[in-house]
This record gives C-alpha cells, sequence and structure tokens, in this order.
C-alpha cells in the first residue's frame, strides 16, 4: 500500500470511531430522556390513574396499593425509574453506577417485553 491509501484509510477509521461515538451518546441519552420523561409523569395524576389497572394486576407490584396510596405508589416507582435514567447517564464518570442503571432498566423494560409476547403468542392461538 502507498502512503494517500493508508492515510486515507486512517482518515475513515478516525471518521467511523467518531461516528460511533456519537451514535452511543444519542442511544444512551435518548434512552436517559425517554426513561426520565416516565418518571416524571409518574408525579401527575392522570398517569397514576392511568397505571392503576396495571399495577392492581400485576403479580410483581401489587402488593403497593396494599401499603400505599394509588398516588404515592406511582410516585415511588417514578423515583427508582428517575435514579435509574440518572444512573444511566452518568457513564462517564462512573461507569459501575451506570451498569448498575442499565441493569435496572432491564428489569423495568422486561415485564413489558414479556407481556407484550404473551399477548402476541396467545392471539395466534
Amino acid at each position: 500500500m502507498n502512503n494517500s491509501s493508508t492515510m486515507f484509510h486512517s482518515t475513515k477509521a478516525r471518521r467511523v470511531a467518531q461516528i460511533e461515538r456519537l451514535g452511543f451518546f444519542f442511544l444512551r441519552f435518548g434512552l436517559v430522556i425517554a426513561i426520565g420523561w416516565i418518571a416524571a409523569m409518574k408525579v401527575t395524576e392522570y398517569e397514576a390513574k392511568g397505571i392503576e389497572p396495571l399495577i392492581a394486576h400485576s403479580p410483581l407490584l401489587s402488593w403497593g396499593y396494599s401499603i400505599w396510596t394509588v398516588h404515592h405508589f406511582t410516585e415511588i416507582i417514578g423515583a427508582v425509574e428517575m435514579t435509574i435514567a440518572i444512573l444511566i447517564s452518568l457513564r462517564r464518570w462512573f461507569p459501575k453506577a451506570s451498569a448498575v442503571g442499565s441493569v435496572g432498566a432491564i428489569c423495568m423494560f422486561s415485564p413489558h417485553c414479556l407481556s407484550s409476547l404473551r399477548l402476541q403468542v396467545g392471539n395466534r392461538v
């Protein structure tokens, strides 16, 4: 290979690396914004009433209504979700904390994915 070809590939590799970093940045903070928005909505009465039937029939979360009011339990869920969003956003400074937040996001979204899958499989029968 000649020198100009090597420089071209080196420049191309740097651009690809920059685009990749930018992509990871947008993915990470897109997720942070989405989870943060969902968490912020939990303090509204509209959201508390909207998710009330989902939580009341959830085998994992229905116990919360026996301890707290609908609005208080929804605020607790929102605080947990906001904590997850903040932990994910801290990757640059605290990568281990961000990993904990990522596991929290997986736990947060898994029941939704599983119930969606169950509904789709159930409709085929």
